[in-house]
């Protein structure tokens, strides 16, 4: 079925690159690690600037959007992590915002 992909004399046609799965497993794994820390502390610098309330509200539902599709789809997270995960986030931003945001102003 695939006869068509590789030539006759075994060579790798010059159009195809190999990448080995464990240089793309060390990528994601370390691209995951990265984002998994910045992103909690980005956010809360995000959220620190914002003064109106309404916006700090949307800001939090985009950055648990973002958690939530960043652990699916790069994480490979069960759903059931995933949900589980986002919401310990969420709770942990409006948290930020009603103590350290709220004694500011």
């Amino acid at each position: 079925m695939h006869s068509n992909l590789v030539p006759a004399d075994g060579q790798t046609p010059a159009s195809l690159v190999h990448y080995s799965d464990s240089k793309i497993a060390l990528i994601t794994n370390s691209v995951s690690t990265i984002l998994s820390s910045v992103l909690p502390a980005i956010s809360m610098f995000v959220l620190y600037f914002l003064n109106d309330p309404l916006a700090r509200l949307g800001t939090i539902v985009g950055l648990c959007f973002l958690f939530s599709t960043f652990h699916t789809v790069i994480a490979g997270a069960r759903p059931v992590d995933c949900f589980a995960a986002t919401a310990a986030f969420a709770s942990v931003l409006v948290v930020y915002v009603g103590t350290v945001i709220g004694n500011k102003n």
